[in-house]
C-alpha cells in the first residue's frame, strides 16, 4: 500500500527527455485527447463519483483485440457520493495491465493508478465486450485524488490531467458537476495555497521496445481507415517519420529499425515483434495504447483506437494526425512515461 503526499511544489517533472513539440497539425493530439475538459469528462462518462479505494488486485483475464490472457488490475472503490448516475456502494473499476501470479509485468501506457486507501474523484464508464466491466473514462485523465491541503480546503489533484481542475477545491468542482459542467470550465487555480502538486513512486516502470543493443525493430500494419489518412504507403511513411523523429529531433542515443508491413492486428505479447496498427475499436477517451510485458525479448504493440476518430495524414480542426501519435506511443515503446509540459512531445 502506498499514499501520495502532498508537497508545497507544482508537479516534478519525471522525465525530461523531449520537450519539443513534435506533434503536427492543430489538431494533433496525444495518446489521451488533451481536450479532455470538465463537460467532456461529465459529458461521456456514465458514471462520477467520490470515494475511497478500498483494494486494488490483479487477475488473469480477456481484454479486446489482445491475443492472450493478460494481468487486469481491478480497484473496489467504496462509493461516498454519486455526482452522475446511480452506482452501487461498492464498484470495481478495471484497468489493462499488473503483476502477475508469477511476477510477469504488463505494463500499457498511460493506465490509471489505484493506491490503496486513497480518496478519488473518478469519471466511469463501460468498455463495450468486457463482461460489462467498469473502467475509467479517459484512463488516467479521468482519475483524480482528493486530498487536503494546510488550511483544511479538500482538493482534487490533476496528476494526469493539466487541463483540468489543478488543485480546485472538491466543493467547486461538486457544484460545476452538480450544475452539469455547461461551461467548458478548465479550472485554473492560482492562489498559493493550491500551489499543490503529487508525490508518487515510478520506479520499475520499464517498457520492453528498447532492445540491448539499443536499436527497436519494428512492424507496421498500415491499417487506417480513414479517408484523410492516405495510402497504405504513405501511413508507413508516416510511421517510420514518427520513429525516426527520435534520432533525428530527439537527438536519442537509441534508435529503431523498420522490418516491413505486417497483418497483425491485435495485441501479442509474445511473438518478439513490435508492431504498430489501428483497430476500429473504441478508446473510451484514449486515442492509442502500447502494451509491452516486462521483457526485451517479447514484443511491444501499439494499437490505435480509429472508432470515432479522424486519423489523419494532414490533421485540420478536429482531425487527429498519425505521426504525432506514432512519435508519442514510440516513446513509450524505448522506455519514456508521460510528462505534462505543453507542446511536449511525451
Amino acid at each position: 500500500m502506498r499514499n501520495r503526499g502532498l508537497v508545497l511544489k507544482t508537479f516534478v517533472i519525471l522525465a525530461t527527455f523531449l520537450t519539443v513539440a513534435l506533434l503536427t497539425g492543430p489538431g494533433a493530439w496525444a495518446l489521451v485527447d488533451p481536450g479532455l475538459t470538465l463537460t467532456r469528462l461529465h459529458s461521456e462518462a456514465a458514471w462520477v463519483v467520490i470515494g475511497e479505494v478500498e483494494r486494488v488486485r490483479v487477475e488473469m483475464g480477456s481484454w479486446p483485440n489482445v491475443a492472450h490472457e493478460v494481468p487486469i488490475t481491478h480497484a473496489e472503490i467504496r462509493v461516498e457520493e454519486g455526482l452522475k448516475g446511480e452506482t452501487d456502494r461498492l464498484i470495481t473499476v478495471s484497468a489493462p495491465g499488473g503483476e502477475a501470479a508469477d511476477g510477469t509485468e504488463v505494463h500499457v501506457s498511460d493506465t490509471p493508478e489505484f493506491i490503496e486507501g486513497e480518496r478519488v474523484m473518478a469519471f466511469l464508464a463501460r468498455w463495450p465486450g468486457l463482461q460489462e466491466r467498469t473502467m475509467v473514462y479517459g484512463w488516467s485523465h479521468g482519475l483524480f485524488p482528493i486530498a487536503m491541503d494546510d488550511q483544511g480546503v479538500e482538493r482534487v489533484l490533476s496528476v494526469a490531467n493539466p487541463n483540468v481542475f489543478d488543485g480546485a477545491s472538491l466543493d467547486e468542482v461538486r457544484a460545476i458537476i452538480r450544475g452539469e459542467a455547461v461551461d467548458d470550465l478548465m479550472i485554473r487555480v492560482k492562489q498559493a495555497h493550491a500551489d499543490i502538486g503529487a508525490d508518487r513512486d515510478t520506479d520499475g516502470c520499464q517498457w520492453c521496445g528498447r532492445h540491448n543493443d539499443g536499436v527497436a525493430d519494428f512492424y507496421v500494419n498500415p491499417s487506417w481507415v480513414d479517408s484523410c489518412a492516405g495510402s497504405t504507403s504513405q501511413q508507413v511513411d508516416a510511421i517510420r517519420a514518427a520513429a525516426d523523429e527520435w534520432t533525428d529531433r530527439g537527438e536519442a542515443c537509441f534508435g529503431f529499425s523498420y522490418k516491413g508491413t505486417t497483418s497483425i492486428a491485435y495485441i501479442s505479447l509474445s511473438d518478439g515483434k513490435n508492431v504498430t496498427f489501428a483497430t476500429n475499436s473504441w478508446g473510451g477517451g484514449a486515442l492509442a495504447a502500447t502494451w509491452c510485458i516486462g521483457s526485451v525479448n517479447n514484443g511491444t504493440d501499439t494499437e490505435f483506437f480509429d472508432y470515432g476518430v479522424s486519423f489523419c495524414l494532414n490533421p485540420t480542426w478536429g482531425q487527429v494526425d498519425i505521426q504525432g501519435v506514432a512519435t508519442h506511443e514510440f516513446g513509450h515503446q524505448i522506455g519514456m512515461n508521460e510528462i505534462y509540459v505543453q507542446g511536449a512531445t511525451m
